[in-house]
């Protein structure tokens, strides 16, 4: 493994966009702020890599215990594809997903879920169903992860209807602004 760090002239999003696209990871903290800044947009939306966000005050980074959100989108397949080796070597792995997610009932979801998993060497310690009705799902997920004192979250970002809307606004926003624990893409 290597990372390689070069300083650079330029408008800083337009950088992390372009050459991102020919690394492995892109690895991103949490804007200061927590709004949304151009730059967090490129390496998270626009590099078309995985990408990792960094909470701004992490004391420790860990990947013992994982937390899997699973949402049947495209972009839920591919951040579990992409991470799972890692998977492999946790010692705990939860997935949970929302009751408005499921296309099948629980049993045939978690069983779908479990033998795709289990076909890759890893094992689920738990799966759970969540009741998102009235909040933002977002927040659901970061309630549940911080209840269940996660090291990471492996989550996909959404782009089906206009990557900067969805992205910009709802629960992703929400969701990367508050979160407390490295999140995988």
């Amino acid at each position: 493994n290597s990372a390689a760090l070069r300083h650079m002239v330029g408008i800083r999003s337009e950088l992390v966009e372009k050459y991102s696209k020919y690394c492995d990871l892109v690895l991103v903290s949490v804007p200061p702020t927590g709004s949304i800044t151009g730059t967090f947009e490129a390496a998270v939306t626009k590099s078309g890599k995985p990408c990792i966000v960094i909470p701004r005050k992490l004391q420790e980074f860990k990947a013992d215990k994982i937390l899997v959100s699973l949402t049947g989108t495209a972009a839920s397949a591919r951040a579990l594809d992409n991470w799972l080796e890692l998977l492999q070597r946790a010692k705990s792995v939860t997935v949970i997903t929302a009751n408005h997610y499921l296309q099948e009932g629980i049993p045939e979801t978690k069983r779908r879920i479990s033998d795709y998993l289990a076909l890759h060497d890893v094992n689920i310690d738990a799966f759970e169903t969540l009741n998102a009705d009235g909040k933002i799902p977002g927040q659901v997920l970061l309630e549940y992860a911080d209840a269940g004192d996660f090291d990471l979250i492996v989550a996909g970002l959404h782009s089906d209807s206009g990557i900067k809307e969805i992205f910009l606004g709802g629960a992703s926003k929400y969701f990367l602004q508050k979160t407390k624990i490295p999140v995988l893409m």
